[in-house]
C-alpha cells in the first residue's frame, strides 16, 4: 500500500468524522476556520512524501498522513473538550455610525464577515450604526454618496486574519458584529463570509435585493414585507437556514441546493420538484422570492 493512497485515505476518513461531530452538535461548524487555516499542512505533508518515498528513509514518508490526521482532527478534539459559552478575549468594538444627512433616497451595503456572530436590525435615527467587535485589525468601514441620486453606498470588511483565535479554541463565536440599519429608505443587501451564526433581522426594513454568501453556517433570516418585491439569494454550504416569513406575503422558493430535509411551520405551501410557494403569491400585496443555492441541508420556514 502506498503512502499516497494512505495520505488519501486520512484526509476522506478525518473529513468525513468532522462532518459527522458537526452534523451530531458535538461540535461547532466554526472548526472549519481552524481547520482551513492550517492548508499548508497539506504542503509540507506532500513534500515529506517526495523526499523520503523512494529512499533508505521511506519510513519517514508515513509522517504525511499522521501530520494530515493532526492538522484535520486536532481542532475538533480542542472544540470538543474546550468549547464554553463563559470564554472571554480580549477583544476590542470598533462603532461607526452615519446621519440621514444629507438626504438619502437608497442605500447599498456590503458586509465582509468572516466568523462569529452577526446581527441585524432596524435604525429609527441613522443611516448605520454599527459595533463591531474586532482583534487586532480595525474592520474597514466605507461610506460613498452620490449628490446626482442621492444613493448611498456602505461596506464594512472584516480585516482581521482568517484564522483568528485559532490558538483560543473556547471561543466559540470569534466576532460579534450587531449592525443597525435606517428603516426610512429602501435597501440592496449582500452578506459575504465565512463562518458565521447570523441572527439576521430584515423585518423592519425595506429590502429590496438580498445576497447572502456563506460557508459552514447556520443562519436565521427574518424578513418583513415593507418592500413591494423582495428577491434574496441564499448561497450557503453545510448549514441550517431558518426563515422567518410574514404570513400574508406571497412566498416562492426555488431549490438549486442539497436540501436533505424541510419544515414549514404556521405557513401552508405548495410543493413541486424543487420548487415551493404560498396560494397566494399572485394575489398578495407583497412578494418574496428566495433562490437556494449550495449545500444548504436543513431549511426551515415559520411564519408569522
Amino acid at each position: 500500500m502506498t503512502v499516497s493512497r494512505i495520505r488519501n485515505g486520512v484526509i476522506l476518513l478525518s473529513v468525513g468524522i468532522v462532518l459527522l461531530l458537526n452534523n451530531l452538535d458535538y461540535v461547532d461548524w466554526s472548526v472549519w476556520v481552524s481547520i482551513l487555516s492550517l492548508w499548508p499542512v497539506l504542503l509540507i505533508a506532500i513534500g515529506i512524501e517526495k523526499i523520503f518515498a523512494k529512499t533508505s528513509l521511506n519510513f519517514l514518508a508515513y509522517l504525511s498522513p499522521i501530520l494530515l490526521l493532526i492538522a484535520i482532527l486536532g481542532p475538533a478534539y480542542y472544540y470538543y473538550h474546550h468549547e464554553t459559552d463563559n470564554v472571554t478575549y480580549d477583544g476590542k468594538i470598533f462603532r461607526w455610525e452615519k446621519e440621514m444627512s444629507p438626504p438619502v433616497k437608497r442605500g447599498f451595503a456590503t458586509f465582509d464577515f468572516k466568523a462569529g456572530t452577526l446581527k441585524t436590525n432596524a435604525s429609527q435615527d441613522k443611516l448605520v450604526l454599527a459595533e463591531l467587535d474586532y482583534w487586532r485589525k480595525e474592520p474597514l468601514c466605507l461610506y460613498n454618496y452620490s449628490d446626482k441620486d442621492s444613493i448611498v453606498r456602505l461596506e464594512i470588511k472584516d480585516r482581521d486574519h482568517f484564522w483568528r483565535g485559532w490558538f483560543k479554541p473556547g471561543i466559540k463565536n470569534r466576532h460579534q458584529w450587531d449592525v443597525f440599519l435606517s428603516d426610512k429608505i429602501p435597501w440592496e443587501l449582500a452578506i459575504e463570509n465565512a463562518v458565521m451564526s447570523g441572527n439576521l433581522d430584515f423585518s423592519a426594513l425595506t429590502v429590496e435585493n438580498l445576497s447572502v454568501d456563506s460557508d459552514a453556517s447556520t443562519l436565521k433570516i427574518k424578513l418583513g414585507n415593507k418592500a413591494k418585491n423582495l428577491k434574496a439569494r441564499i448561497d450557503s454550504d453545510a448549514s441550517t437556514l431558518e426563515l422567518l416569513l410574514p404570513k400574508d406575503a406571497g412566498l416562492k422558493i426555488e431549490n438549486r441546493s442539497s436540501l436533505s430535509s424541510t419544515n414549514f411551520k404556521d405557513i401552508s405551501i405548495n410543493h413541486e420538484k424543487k420548487r415551493y410557494w404560498t396560494s397566494n403569491y399572485d394575489s398578495a400585496p407583497s412578494k418574496i422570492e428566495i433562490l437556494l443555492h449550495g449545500g444548504i441541508s436543513t431549511l426551515k420556514v415559520v411564519g408569522y
